[in-house]
């Protein structure tokens, strides 16, 4: 399989179709996360990117001005590259399809993924990657270009989902992936227990890590559709388990609603960041509308 299959072409365009998209990924995940140390001392003039409310007046360039009669705001390496590491969940529940013509959770994470570290390839920002489920599985050390852009791909396609999770804890070791203080991207359905996720949230702040996490779901696990009994197994564990829809579909409903107030209530008192996508539908409005909001909140 080539990996690059994962990275569609309407994917790519309709992502180069966002206003500046290294201004999508660099400004609102980066420099709208935590202002660079460095800002404004770096001699490494980087690119001009059209001025809009909100960037620092000192960062014109009236020479340009002068020229083009339209406003222009010098960037800097300094102020623009900063590490970042994808986490990505491989555990045996991001196998799952309900239907033969979705993709997995985990096919769904590849393309995501790919649509991520691509943008940031284009941005020309060091990116990194983890490969997780009960084990780290695969690092990757934040670099840049396109060469390293593949092998992550190529890590991605290679990896199986399988084993259980326990990615909260996994997550702590992303000092494996990033030395300094960055931006984490988690991906995976978070269908685990959520007891340690707070407490590792939290530390990852303390060590100025910012954290941006996509929840991937199948619909049948956001509408329970089981319309006759059926035996169910465990992807993680391969427990099996008897249900008549008649009698689990309230219940379900009940625990899965609660589990989702919990994850976002976790994310939101952490002050980071959850987007929750459907394997049904693509991720590139949701991701568009995503990142604005948050590039606004920063």
């Amino acid at each position: 399989m080539n990996a690059f299959e994962f990275l569609k072409p309407e994917t790519v365009k309709k992502l180069a179709r966002l206003d500046i998209q290294a201004k999508m990924i660099v400004e609102g995940f980066y420099a709208g996360l935590h202002q660079s140390a460095q800002q404004g001392f770096s001699a490494t003039f980087s690119e001009h990117l059209k001025y809009t409310p909100g960037d620092d007046v000192r960062g014109i360039d009236f020479r340009v001005l002068a020229r083009t009669d339209r406003f222009y705001v010098k960037k800097f390496e300094a102020e623009t590259q900063r590490d970042s590491a994808v986490i990505v969940d491989v555990s045996g529940s991001m196998g799952y399809a309900s239907k033969s013509s979705l993709p997995s959770k985990y096919e769904y994470a590849i393309y995501l993924s790919a649509a991520l570290t691509y943008m940031m390839t284009l941005s020309r920002d060091p990116c990194g990657l983890m490969i997780a489920s009960d084990t780290v599985r695969r690092t990757i050390k934040p670099r840049t270009g396109l060469r390293q852009f593949a092998l992550m791909l190529s890590e991605l396609v290679r990896a199986k989902p399988e084993g259980a999770s326990l990615l909260p804890a996994l997550i702590e070791n992303v000092g494996l992936v990033l030395r300094h203080r960055g931006l984490a991207i988690i991906v995976s359905d978070f269908l685990m227990d959520l007891g340690s996720l707070s407490l590792c949230l939290a530390r990852l702040a303390h060590r100025r890590y910012d954290v941006v996490a996509f929840q991937i779901l199948d619909p049948a696990e956001i509408d329970f559709q089981v319309r006759d009994s059926v035996i169910l197994r465990d992807l993680e564990t391969g427990n099996e388990v008897y249900v008549d829809p008649r009698i689990a579909k309230k219940g379900y409903q009940r625990e899965f609603d609660r589990h989702q107030n919990e994850l976002r209530k976790i994310f939101l008192d952490a002050n980071q960041g959850l987007l929750t996508l459907d394997t049904s539908h693509g991720f590139e409005e949701p991701l568009r509308h995503f990142l604005r909001q948050r590039s606004r909140k920063r």
